[in-house]
């Protein structure tokens, strides 16, 4: 099974603050090239991508690593700020090879998933074809974890509460979608720390003009 070392915190800051520097550098093209964002009033999205538990409570676990989704609607207030409602969830697993009171070999699974509903605002700047914004929400958080023995499973599940701070940019398609890539850091504390950094892409959907 591979094991991935601890980060340090200071290590981890930088990180999230170099990948939202670079979201926006990277993806801003010369003023030339930015094509009119024509403002929009309502935005939905579905994004997907990476993340990692930061807590010691998932090291040497296997589920260190795992998937990141999101399901998020926002309205917008006016052209730089707006009101999301946000369901982002992170999901991992690991299988290894165990042996009965025989001797035999028996698979064990491990699942982890880690769930955020909740409101939030987004600060949004420019108005060409590449925006950055900045996003912070409060979340309703809800930790589950599953093993499976064979024929057997055994489930567990825990609820919190816990924030959420997002980054990046939103480069515009076309007149109706737009392409997210945004930086998250989700922390949530329902019985043990499942605070994550992760990196993301998706695609939004924009209509009703504002």
């Amino acid at each position: 099974m591979d094991r991935v070392g601890r980060l340090r915190p200071t290590a981890l800051a930088a990180s999230f603050l170099t990948a939202l520097l670079t979201c926006a550098t990277l993806a801003t093209p010369p003023p030339a090239q930015a094509a009119p964002h024509e403002p929009m009033i309502n935005h939905a999205t579905l994004g997907l991508g990476f993340a990692r538990h930061l807590s010691d409570d998932f090291k040497d676990s296997g589920l260190e690593n795992g998937g990141q989704g999101q399901l998020a609607y926002r309205y917008s207030l006016n052209q730089s700020v707006d009101l999301c409602l946000d369901m982002r969830s992170m999901m991992a697993s690991d299988e290894v090879t165990a042996t009965d009171e025989s001797g035999n070999p028996i698979a064990v699974k491990f699942e982890s998933e880690t769930s955020y509903y909740g409101p939030g605002v987004r600060w949004s700047s420019g108005a060409g074809g590449v925006r950055p914004y900045l996003q912070a929400n409060v979340f309703f958080v809800k930790e589950t974890g599953r093993v499976e023995l064979g024929d057997i499973s055994i489930d567990a599940s825990e609820d919190g509460a816990g924030f959420g701070l997002m980054g990046g940019a939103d480069i515009r398609l076309s007149r109706l979608l737009s392409l997210p890539i945004e930086a998250t850091y989700l922390y949530g504390k329902p019985e043990v720390d499942v605070s994550s950094l992760g990196m993301q892409v998706g695609l939004t959907f924009n209509f009703t003009p504002l």
